[in-house]
Order: structure tokens, then C-alpha cells, then sequence
């Protein structure tokens, strides 16, 4: 598995972790998470990788604040993998109003609230 960038590799850990928190494996979940607490420790400490420590940081603390609260489970994708899930969550809430009988204008408010929200 080869990666462009180190981001790629950072959303890759933090996937896998919801990922596999998700499917209640949680000793994967935990090497997961210190295979990013390595990476941003070991491989970002660069100065010209701000950026990626960043996002790994926030990647990190997103998920002590998920476990802090008891909501590992409730932990979205990133990157690719997140606009997809996004995409097809908002389509299955689409279809799901239609099917109820929402009028389209209803439907197009719902839908706008929807991704607002999430």
C-alpha cells in the first residue's frame, strides 16, 4: 500500500480506526491510534510539515474526544472516504423523504438542513 502523501497515510490510521471501532474490534481500533500518534510523533516533526501535523493533531484529539465521551462510534470518515459516506447518507435521507411523501420543496429544505448540519 503506497501513499502520495503523508495526509493520505494520516486519514488512512484515523479510517481504519473508525473503521474498526465501528465494527467493535477495539484492540485494531487502539493500534490504530497509536500507529497515528507514532506517525505524527516520528515522521511530522519536520517544520515543513506543518500542515500535516495539524491535521493530524486534530485528527488525534477528535478521537480523545470521542472516547472521553463514549461516541467513538459516532466518528466519521475523512478525506475521500468521508465525502463518499457523506454522499450516500444524504442520498439514502433523500430517498427516504420521498418515500414518505415529502413534497419536493420540503425535501429540498430537508436536504440543504441535512448537509448544514453534517
Amino acid at each position: 500500500m503506497a501513499y502520495d502523501t503523508l495526509d493520505e497515510f494520516t486519514e488512512w490510521c484515523y479510517n481504519s480506526y473508525v473503521e474498526a471501532t465501528r465494527s467493535d474490534r477495539y484492540r485494531e481500533a487502539t493500534v490504530y491510534y497509536l500507529v497515528l500518534h507514532q506517525h505524527l510523533t516520528l515522521n511530522l516533526k519536520a517544520r515543513r510539515l506543518v500542515s500535516q501535523r495539524i491535521k493530524a493533531k486534530s485528527l488525534l484529539k477528535d478521537i480523545d474526544n470521542a472516547g472521553k465521551a463514549g461516541k467513538s462510534y459516532s466518528l466519521t470518515y475523512t478525506g475521500e472516504k468521508g465525502v463518499h459516506e457523506f454522499k450516500e447518507m444524504i442520498a439514502a435521507y433523500e430517498k427516504q423523504l420521498r418515500e414518505l411523501g415529502y413534497s419536493e420543496d420540503n425535501i429540498t429544505e430537508l436536504i440543504i438542513q441535512k448537509k448544514l448540519e453534517g
